[in-house]
């Protein structure tokens, strides 16, 4: 009895079911809510690659980097080979001759010696009578020398201090009125000044005359090296007697 009931009532339920499908469809329901995201499927293959763009414009350049190191230096070079020779200029003219050079003072050619004895004198004395000519006197150069008792045979310079170092010579050449040359002779104390009166003896005198060439005064700054303070060196150079 149950099955033929609910068999009665499915075969009701289907005709209602047919009935109403055949009727017009109602609207749309509104959208459920998306279901939860399944799982990530496996990666597909890779695609083939596309066809490479054009290319874009060249850009600004960039800052120049630093220098690098020096490279090592290569081989030398075969030498090359010589050119030919180019032709001889023509001489130059001469050149002006130049001024003849100073002439210097000859060994002892001129030279002359006047020698003069014992004297004995306070304060001053006067060599004179000295044989020469103005024009002489006055292109030659003068040189003198004295010798005294404590000196012996060592003749001091003109001018000059005394071997004791307490008397200072001081000489002058100079010509008189009667166009007489002479050497005059001053002491003085040293080294405190003032004239020197204790009285002296000179037991020899020597005065040298170097004649300077003619023509030719720029010679007295062109004397020999000589020292004209000692009378040995002087009278070797000028071949005059050393004694």
């Amino acid at each position: 009895m149950k099955v033929n009931f609910f068999r009665t009532v499915a075969i009701a339920l289907l005709c209602v079911a047919t009935v109403c499908s055949c009727g017009k469809d109602g609207a749309d329901g509104k959208n459920g809510k998306d279901g939860e995201q399944g799982e990530q499927g496996t990666q597909g293959p890779a695609g083939q690659n596309g066809a490479d763009g054009q290319d874009g414009a060249q850009g600004p350049a960039g800052p120049a980097g630093p220098q690098g190191p020096a490279g090592p230096q290569g081989p030398a070079g075969e030498n090359g080979v010589d050119g030919v020779d180019g032709v001889d200029g023509i001489n130059g003219v001469d050149g002006v001759d130049g001024v003849d050079g100073v002439d210097g003072i000859p060994g002892n050619a001129g030279v002359m010696m006047y020698t003069y004895g014992s004297k004995t004198f306070t304060s001053y004395f006067s060599y004179s009578s000295i044989p020469l000519t103005r024009e002489t006197a006055r292109k030659s150069l003068f040189y003198a020398y004295y010798t005294t008792s404590s000196s012996s045979n060592s003749w001091n310079p003109v001018p000059g201090v005394n071997i004791e170092g307490n008397y200072q010579v001081i000489s002058d050449f100079a010509e008189d009125d009667y166009e007489n040359w002479m050497c005059e002779i001053m002491l003085h104390n040293y080294p405190i000044g003032g004239l020197y009166t204790t009285a002296v003896t000179w037991n020899a005198f020597r005065i040298i005359v170097v004649p300077i060439p003619e023509g030719n005064m720029i010679a007295l700054s062109a004397k020999p090296s000589i020292d004209y303070s000692n009378y040995a060196e002087v009278a070797a150079y000028y071949g005059l007697p050393t004694e």
